[in-house]
């Protein structure tokens, strides 16, 4: 009895079987090239580091100095080419920071200089999920050292520009 009603539903069902199956076959494809071609975008995402990591450094030129990480979301590489800086000033307005690639170095009296750091690191390449470290300088307008929020924007292989904004504290 049970058999002969398994045959039964089998005959129902033997006609539409390779139909759901396609169909099913079809969603599955759709899903992964849309999951593929959403993952194939640029996505680079900037935090500030937690703590106390960027600082108003003073000396000749009123100096911000800082540290960022920067997270590439997507499943191709990216670097970064290009870095740029602003300040808020007290009255809420940005006004553009002058960067650019810097070398900070060590000195032992008048021996040969060894290599600290580097800041604004261009190119800089980020693999596929992945992360990296980004020291930052420029020169602020300020003709003393205070509390000062800035804005760093990154600007990736892609010509894509992101954005995060940090305070520094003298």
């Amino acid at each position: 009895m049970f058999l002969q009603s398994l045959r039964e539903l089998w005959v129902l069902v033997k006609p539409y079987l390779a139909l759901t199956i396609s169909i099913i076959s079809l969603a599955v494809s759709f899903t992964v090239a849309a999951v593929n071609l959403r993952d194939r975008k640029s996505r680079l995402a900037l935090r500030a580091r937690r703590g106390d990591w960027c600082v108003v450094q003073s000396g000749t030129h009123i100096i911000f100095a800082g540290v960022i990480e920067a997270y590439n979301l997507s499943s191709r590489p990216n670097t970064i080419q290009d870095y740029f800086f602003w300040e808020q000033t007290t009255n809420g307005e940005w006004h553009q920071m002058e960067s650019e690639f810097y070398t900070e170095t060590l000195r032992h009296g008048d021996q040969e200089r060894t290599p600290e750091g580097i800041s604004n690191r261009t190119p800089l390449a980020i693999g596929p999920y992945s992360g990296a470290e980004l020291r930052l300088r420029a020169i602020t307008s300020l003709s003393e050292a205070r509390e000062l929020r800035v804005r760093v924007e990154v600007e990736d292989i892609f010509r894509k520009r992101h954005r995060v904004e940090v305070i520094a504290r003298p």
